[in-house]
């Protein structure tokens, strides 16, 4: 077999799907043919798609090395330097690219990828005009998929939903198309329709991730019972776990009760995220003396907070890169006692590597709003406002509840100073409404009721985040009887203008189903009130966790009716409005959402407790299971 037909052979086996036979093929050329450039570079992809990136830019290295002039190679080795965060080398390697081949569609696409993870986003718009323009894009669907994530960042959103339909229209099979068109419709109010986009997304696709998406969407939709969202939790279970769980290795860790005890904390989002927000309090306080903690990092874009974190653990670990099979090696290389994850369905997560079982205790904590539904994940903490104890959520979570005495995470505030400024209804002469929650918070039934409260409060005016000129929000605001006038949306906004953005606001409206959290303590920092009405769910109960812990029960309603009456009482009591705004920061100081280290200790002794039962039950009957001991933490 000539050189020219075992490559042939080997792009044959990557086609369809043989990965290992076709790096095979690859290196037997290369036995013979060690410079062959053609082999290297086939070889260097398919590394890089197990995971073995430093190999894989060696390979690819090497074949620009024995090949310079092909742009194909160089566009290639650019995309990975641009996936693992080395953007400015690929910028230049891709400048490189479409200098030797000024028409090469593919690095012009490459490039406007690259523009877009610098955040140089009218740029990468540019790239991908351009690379759509030229002849031999091979995949002009995930370009116009990507013009429409860009557009969506720029606040166009109906020219987004264009493109993504565009992409969609080329290719009706194209699950990431499906995925983001679903994502931007629940920002529109569309939740319907995203929901059955969401559902089609994950219908083309085997990937458990977009899988996650759809349950992570799930907790906005406004019209899907509890049972409804666990019975999909389940099946995102025996679709992706159960193969995994059957293979699980028994754990020798040393079952000492009293023992230091090693806890892995797994995250994409040790980095500046509302995760990290209510994960370093318990990371500042933990007690070293007593828990040795390992940071298992997923992140794929370091910064400032990343290594701010990094100091406060025993150790850091990085398995970002890492295969699941890999990074559950590495965790029971360790050791690890307990592993605690921190993302649940959200973007990033690494659940298909807590299938495996890597440590003999698992719990899954602050991330998604929900349970997993993982036969794998033996716990879950919540506190006893947002799951209180007889409500029936145990019966819709696959874990056992932890339910801590006053609040499941704490709040660690900004490290910038935003000094909080005098109520803006002083200044303007009328009364603004506010909330910078997810826009995918924000239902038909919300505005609906933010209608109410700007009817009954003549010349009041509400402040939102999302894009502007959204048809459908228009549309939904003047059935209302509310006029553009009276409503003021805001797009993206850097960290500091998000948090000077709360000095426009005199009073926080929460959304329900879904409740806000992050963006509700960084509003009361900003000493706006929030109202809030809960529901019979973890999500739809955290303003009340919140507002109940800082001893401000008069702002969750019991009722739409209390709702409207709460914010509209406010608005007629300017000295109440102007005293919570000056006592909220100190309130919520010290409150227990500022208790870190009283949580810590709380969250700390829950661990010994799961440990010790563990230990219990495995010198009983190692297959035992963790709910057959109950867990109390004394308040």
């Amino acid at each position: 077999m000539t050189i020219d037909e075992q490559l042939l052979e080997a792009m044959q086996q990557q086609a369809a799907g043989n990965t290992a036979a076709a790096a095979q093929t690859c290196r037997l050329v290369l036995d013979v043919h060690p410079y062959n450039p053609q082999a290297l570079h086939l070889l260097g992809l398919l590394t890089y798609r197990s995971g073995r990136l430093d190999e894989a830019l060696d390979l690819l290295g090497k074949s620009i090395k024995a090949c310079p002039d092909n742009a194909e190679f160089h566009s290639n080795f650019a995309a990975i330097l641009g996936s693992s965060g080395r953007f400015e080398e690929a910028l230049s390697t891709l400048q490189h690219a479409i200098a030797i081949q000024p028409d090469h569609a593919r690095s012009h696409a490459n490039l406007g990828a690259t523009f877009e993870r610098m955040g140089r986003l009218n740029d990468a718009l540019v790239a991908y005009r351009r690379a759509i323009g030229l002849p031999g894009l091979d995949s002009p669907t995930s370009t116009y998929t990507n013009m429409g994530n860009v557009l969506k960042e720029l606040g166009q959103a109906d020219l987004a939903e264009f493109y993504y339909r565009k992409a969609i229209q080329l290719d009706s099979q194209y699950s990431l198309a499906w995925q983001k068109l679903a994502r931007l419709l629940y920002e529109q109010a569309r939740h319907s329709e995203g929901l059955e986009a969401m559902r089609r997304a994950v219908s083309l696709s085997g990937d458990a991730a977009v899988h996650s998406d759809l349950l992570h969407q799930l907790i906005y939709a406004p019209s899907i019972s509890a049972a409804q969202i666990f019975a999909e939790h389940m099946v995102w279970s025996a679709r992706h776990e159960s193969g995994l769980a059957s293979a699980h290795i028994p754990h020798d860790n040393d079952r000492t009760s009293a023992r230091r005890l090693r806890v892995g904390y797994v995250s994409p989002d040790f980095r500046q995220h509302s995760v990290a927000t209510f994960f370093e309090p318990l990371l500042t306080h933990h007690d070293h003396s007593q828990f040795e903690v390992i940071l298992y990092s997923s992140t794929g874009r370091p910064d400032a907070l990343t290594t701010r974190l990094r100091t406060k653990a025993d150790e850091f670990q990085d398995i970002s890169r890492l295969s699941d099979d890999l990074a559950e090696n590495l965790i029971r290389h360790n050791k690890v006692d307990i592993l605690v994850d921190l993302t649940g369905h959200m973007g990033g997560n690494r659940l298909c590597l807590f299938a495996r079982k890597p440590a003999p205790i698992q719990v899954t904590y602050v991330g998604h709003p929900n349970t997993t539904g993982m036969a794998t994940i033996d716990y879950r903490l919540t506190d006893v406002h947002l799951d209180p104890p007889g409500d029936g959520s145990d019966a819709f979570h696959s874990e056992r509840l932890i339910r801590l005495s006053k609040t499941f995470a704490c709040y660690q505030p900004p490290d910038e100073d935003f000094p909080i400024c005098s109520p803006p209804f002083e200044r303007n002469g009328y009364v603004t409404f506010g909330c910078l929650n997810n826009p995918a918070k924000i239902t038909e039934s919300v505005i609906s009721l933010w209608c109410r409260i700007l009817q009954a409060v003549p010349g009041a005016r509400l402040l939102l985040l999302g894009d502007t000129g959204v048809k459908q929000i228009e549309r939904l605001f003047a059935a209302g009887g509310v006029g553009p006038s009276r409503v003021a949306r805001i797009g993206q906004l850097n960290r500091h203008s998000y948090f000077e953005a709360f000095n426009r606001i005199d009073i926080g409206l929460d959304c329900f189903p879904c409740n806000g959290h992050t963006t509700t303590c960084d509003g009361l920092w900003m000493g706006v009130p929030v109202v809030t009405i809960p529901g019979c769910s973890y999500v739809s109960r955290m303003g009340l966790s919140v507002l109940s812990n800082l001893g401000l029960s008069e702002l969750i309603a019991a009722s739409t009716t209390e709702y409207v009456r709460i914010a509209t009482i406010l608005t007629s009591d300017p000295l109440r409005l102007s005293a919570l705004r000056n006592s909220m920061r100190e309130r919520l100081k010290s409150s227990p959402i500022m208790d870190g280290a009283g949580l810590t200790r709380e969250i700390e002794t829950a661990y010994r407790m799961m440990w010790s039962g563990w230990c219990r039950r495995v010198e009983k009957s190692p297959g035992c299971s963790p709910t057959s001991e109950s867990i109390e933490i004394a308040n």
